[in-house]
């Protein structure tokens, strides 16, 4: 197997507190990384990015109707940095660690440059399987009556304020929804929570990338797709909050609203 890793290691030279990049094929397989990173740690982020990229693979479904493989990143920010995990070639994908002063930017061009140097190079085959249930995520076909989730009118006011918003959801610390903006069926509430506790756990679980950190704090969670985006906060009780947009919708709005409902969602589903 080819070693990659003086390719990463041109990235994080020339990117200003960038601290480590490794390329893993979808199954989990490390095929380089940046000086620095022992093989402990390398073998830690590549468990958990994959499963990372393949859940975030399969969220997809609740963005909106997709075609298969359309997931370009997913975005992850703690307090003392970002994680990146970015699509790579046709079956591979970078993991990135950044300090929390990064330039945005900067670093999301010169990885881009990389997948285009890598090229045809990455073949790796992909995962399939996933732990997320997908059919729930849409609707069924012929139902006559379909039971709607319960509406938290504070996550209406969200979508309503963020033009191409498109739904949200308050997950409660267990995994089960604890309300939905209007229209949302109850088993696809039920399928869009499961999985967005997923999502937090694991975006919890590559703080260690960043390096040691006495209390590291999960803020958002951001996933891209060609069709959409999915951002997801932790809120202080140990729940997540989560909602959609389309490609064009502004999520810097979005991320804006939601942290307005995020010192409060306990009392909101209380309020309901």
């Amino acid at each position: 197997m080819r070693d990659y890793s003086w390719m990463l290691q041109s990235v994080v030279d020339r990117t200003p507190d960038a601290r480590h990049l490794v390329l893993l094929s979808a199954d989990g397989i490390a095929q380089g990384a940046t000086q620095g990173l022992d093989h402990d740690a390398m073998n830690a982020i590549a468990s958990t990015a994959a499963g990372l990229q393949s859940l975030s693979r399969a969220t997809g479904t609740i963005v909106g109707a997709q075609e298969v493989d359309e997931w370009r990143q997913t975005l992850i920010e703690f307090d003392h940095g970002w994680v990146f995990i970015l699509a790579a070639g046709k079956r591979s994908y970078l993991a990135a660690a950044a300090g929390p002063d990064v330039d945005m930017e900067l670093i999301s061009s010169n990885m881009q440059q990389l997948v285009t140097r890598l090229g045809r190079e990455l073949t790796a085959e992909a995962r399939t399987e996933s732990s997320v249930p997908q059919s729930g995520y849409r609707p069924q076909a012929g139902a006559q009556q379909v039971r709607q989730a319960r509406v938290l009118p504070r996550l209406n006011d969200i979508v309503d304020a963020v033009p191409l918003a498109t739904q949200a959801i308050l997950v409660r610390p267990d995994g089960l929804p604890g309300g939905a903006s209007a229209g949302m069926a109850a088993d696809v509430a039920d399928s869009f929570a499961a999985a967005m506790h997923a999502l937090q756990g694991l975006s919890k679980s590559t703080a260690p990338f960043l390096g040691r950190h006495v209390n590291a704090q999960l803020r958002q969670t951001v996933v891209e797709f060609d069709h959409g985006w999915l951002v997801t906060m932790a809120t202080p009780d140990g729940g997540t909050l989560a909602a959609a947009a389309e490609p064009d919708g502004d999520i810097g709005a979005l991320a804006i609203q939601m942290r307005a409902v995020v010192p409060e969602p306990a009392e909101m589903a209380r309020n309901a």
